[in-house]
């Protein structure tokens, strides 16, 4: 069903002209002004960022650092794409404080008036308190800024410190510039909450075949340097380095929304319904910094990807512009690319499930194509790992979005395929024929 627009009605015939404001440059806060900008032709915008650039995309960061990508080729958009769009861009202009009461948001040198707000405010880096943190030679890797320093320093020896999505790909980008690499994990496996053990092992397997040194199981102490990084001290040895990229997560920049004494979830995240809407009227908020409903599970959740942040600015764009619009539920899928195995995970996996009842793992072994692992609950398909051979990745999604289970064989309404003509026409059977394990 198309959304359509709800305008006030006003006594002499005209209505109000709508002031949005949004906070952040992001794809949650471009795409919320773009919505904007469809559903009201006549809407006055302003898109404020404590950041001097024009919308870039932070995903292809690790390309610009492996030298496969121009600085030119991350910018999404140029200062015209937003006065084509009539997109009011406030750059390098930190928010001080935002007022619900007034409607009005403080910036460095000025204060701006809102009818409607949405904060996009993203996330930030988890930079852990630990000595020498603050040396010289230690960066994070999420902004334009970072990759660009990393580069110029042309370290010869680098740390990379969590083995998550960014700490991966920033590995992989050094290695590829000529570093030397070393990764340390304080768990026992790489990519923790994305990949359970026999597929992160194989990932593992991967990196150090291509010369990155992979150390689990490692807490790191201190950093070590007089002027400069010199090394890290992990509790088990130490390694001298001249570059340090603390990946360890990621942390909602939630903090004016709770000023403000719009509602924060416990883990951080400002607190949305389905609408994107706030606790505050006129309120919304979108990507990164919002706790929002897991597709699958319906449980709050921060599930701070690209794909989740794009749909989040859709549905708070229409709302602010009065065409009603529910967001589904975050998914968490997540892609990487290891030296040409492509790697893919989506919904549970096992190790955070494994204490529940009526769970199983359905695993297809490597045999030189690719991995595949199902994870099941009930019959019912809930996570799922694939490495190298990703053919049957949609198929499998699609089936998890759906909840269908395995042993379901009616239909569900007209043109409505069951999963087992999922399994026949996207060829799954080996899924069955695999030996389940029992948890």
């Amino acid at each position: 069903m198309s959304a359509f627009l709800l305008r006030p009605s006003y006594p002499n015939g005209r209505r109000k002209q709508l002031k949005l404001v949004v906070i952040g440059n992001g794809i949650a806060g471009n795409t919320a002004a773009q919505t904007v900008r469809r559903l009201d032709r006549d809407a006055e915008i302003t898109l404020v960022s404590d950041q001097s650039y024009s919308f870039y995309t932070a995903c292809a960061l690790p390309h610009y650092l492996a030298g496969d990508l121009s600085r030119r080729g991350l910018f999404v958009k140029t200062r015209k794409t937003y006065e084509k769009e009539r997109i009011r861009l406030i750059a390098g202009r930190k928010v001080l404080s935002i007022s619900t009461d007034r409607k009005t948001i403080d910036l460095e040198n000025g204060t701006i008036e809102y009818d409607r707000l949405i904060v996009a405010s993203g996330s930030r880096p988890l930079v852990p308190p630990i000595e020498g943190v603050k040396l010289p030679g230690v960066h994070t890797f999420k902004y334009l800024d970072d990759a660009a320093e990393i580069k110029a320093s042309a370290p010869k020896t680098a740390v990379v410190v969590g083995t998550g999505p960014i700490g991966i790909e920033a590995g992989i980008a050094l290695n590829k510039r000529g570093v030397k690499v070393y990764m340390i994990e304080l768990m026992t496996r790489i990519m923790p909450r994305i990949f359970d053990d026999a597929p992160a092992l194989m990932l593992r397997g991967i990196l150090q075949d291509h010369g990155i040194e992979i150390l689990t199981g490692e807490r790191v102490m201190r950093i070590a340097g007089t002027d400069k990084v010199e090394g890290i001290v992990t509790d088990k040895r130490t390694i001298t380095c001249d570059l340090i990229v603390m990946a360890a997560g990621m942390r909602p920049n939630s903090e004016l929304a709770k000023e403000a004494g719009i509602g924060v979830a416990q883990r951080g995240g400002i607190v949305v319904d389905n609408r994107m809407a706030t606790s505050a009227p006129d309120v919304y908020a979108c990507g990164d910094c919002v706790e929002a409903a897991d597709l699958i599970t319906g449980a709050p959740g921060m599930i701070q990807l690209w794909h989740n942040a794009k749909e989040q600015g859709e549905v708070a764009g229409s709302n602010a512009a009065g065409a009603a619009r529910t967001f589904a539920g975050s998914i968490n899928i997540t892609s990487l690319d290891v030296f040409n195995s492509h790697a893919v995970s989506f919904g549970n996996i096992h190790a955070d499930l494994a204490q529940q009842q009526g769970i199983e793992v359905i695993e297809k072994p490597h045999d030189g194509q690719g991995y595949h692992r199902l994870v099941m609950k009930g019959g019912q398909i809930v996570g799922a790992q694939f490495i190298g051979n990703v053919t049957d990745m949609g198929a499998v999604l699609f089936a998890l979005i759906r909840k269908d289970k395995l042993a379901e064989l009616k239909e569900f309404g007209p043109g409505r395929p069951t999963i087992a003509t999922l399994l026949r026409d996207y060829r799954l059977s080996p899924f069955l024929r695999a030996k389940p394990i029992q948890r």
